[in-house]
C-alpha cells in the first residue's frame, strides 16, 4: 500500500512512504506468561533421549470459531519478559496459501506439545540456500559430493530438523562447503553426531 503519490511533499514526520505486507507465509505474534515459559522449558528437557526432539504444535482458532486447517511452527521466542505484562513474545509462522489470515487480524492461539520423536537434524552451517530452496552437500558411497534438496522443519537449538530429502546416517558436509562442488571426489572426516 502506498501512502503518497507523485507530487506529494514528503519529509520526516510524514510517516512511511509505503507498507509491505507478506501474506504467505504469515507470522502470528502472541504472548505467553513467564510461568508458562518455565513449564515449557522444563517439558522440553524432561525425559529426552539423544536424537529425540520436542516440537511445539501451534494452531489458530479463527474469529468464526473454526480451527485454521494448517499447523504453525514456533519461529522465535523473545529473550526477555515484558515487565509491564509479565509475558514473553512468541512468533509462529503458518502457511497461508489461500490468504485466509490477514495482517492485523485477532485470532486465538492454541499451543500443545507433540511427543518427542526421532528426527534427522543437521547443523545450521551445513544448510545452503539458492533460488530453488534449501539443499545440503553430502558424500555418497563413491566418495563423491552430491547436492541434495531438503525440506526443513523447525529449528532446534543450533540445528535444523530435515523433514524430507535426507536419509538417516547420510554424510553431510559441514566444514569446507565452499571448497567442494557436486561430483568432486573427497575424503570425508567424521566429526560426530553433534558436529
Amino acid at each position: 500500500k502506498t501512502f503518497f503519490t507523485r507530487g506529494n511533499l514528503v519529509g520526516p514526520g510524514k510517516g512511511p512512504l509505503a507498507r509491505l505486507v507478506q501474506l504467505e507465509p504469515i507470522r502470528v505474534v502472541y504472548s505467553i506468561s513467564d510461568r508458562d515459559l518455565i513449564k515449557l522449558q522444563k517439558a522440553m528437557k524432561k525425559g529426552r533421549n539423544p536424537g529425540d526432539h520436542f516440537l511445539i504444535r501451534v494452531q489458530i482458532r479463527l474469529p468464526n470459531g473454526e480451527l485454521y486447517p494448517e499447523t504453525g511452527q514456533v519461529e522465535f521466542i523473545d529473550n526477555h519478559v515484558d515487565p509491564s505484562t509479565g509475558t514473553i513474545a512468541v512468533r509462529a509462522v503458518f502457511p497461508n496459501r489461500d490468504h485466509i489470515l490477514l495482517p492485523g487480524e485477532y485470532v486465538d492461539v492454541l499451543v500443545s506439545r507433540e511427543k518427542a520423536r526421532k528426527m534427522v537434524t543437521v547443523p545450521q552451517r551445513a544448510v545452503l540456500t539458492d533460488l530453488k530452496g534449501h539443499y545440503l552437500l553430502v558424500v555418497d558411497k563413491e566418495h563423491r559430493v552430491k547436492q541434495v534438496r531438503v525440506k526443513l522443519g523447525p529449528q532446534v537449538g543450533t540445528r535444523w530438523v530435515v523433514e524430507s530429502g535426507l536419509s538417516p546416517g547420510s554424510l553431510v558436509i559441514v566444514e569446507g562447503i565452499q571448497k567442494v562442488h557436486p561430483g568432486q571426489v573427497v575424503k570425508a572426516t567424521l566429526q560426530g553426531k553433534e558436529g
